[in-house]
């Protein structure tokens, strides 16, 4: 299983910034995209999956629900470096 560092750690040395926490969510997807494909696939073939990934999907769902709030935050500050500072 896929171990990332938390947000924090990543925060920490990337900076507090709405493009770093959308960077971070988009990291665990492309890291975990595997995954999907290969439920997927196991749906399609009618093949029985031996390993529960529901906590994995789970935390898919979130970091896409993340990413589109951020987005949305950022669209509205615009792209200006301290206007994206989180906090500010």
């Amino acid at each position: 299983m896929l171990k990332m560092p938390s947000i924090e750690w990543y925060l920490d040395r990337h900076g507090d910034t709405l493009e770093t926490h959308i960077t971070y969510y988009q990291t665990y997807l492309g890291h975990t995209d595997y995954i999907a494909a290969k439920l997927a696939e196991a749906v399609y073939t009618g093949e029985k999956m031996a390993d529960d990934y529901s906590e994995v999907i789970d935390r898919r769902k979130e970091a896409r629900r993340k990413i589109n709030e951020l987005t949305e935050e950022l669209s509205q500050n615009g792209t200006d470096e301290e206007c994206t500072e989180r906090g500010t």
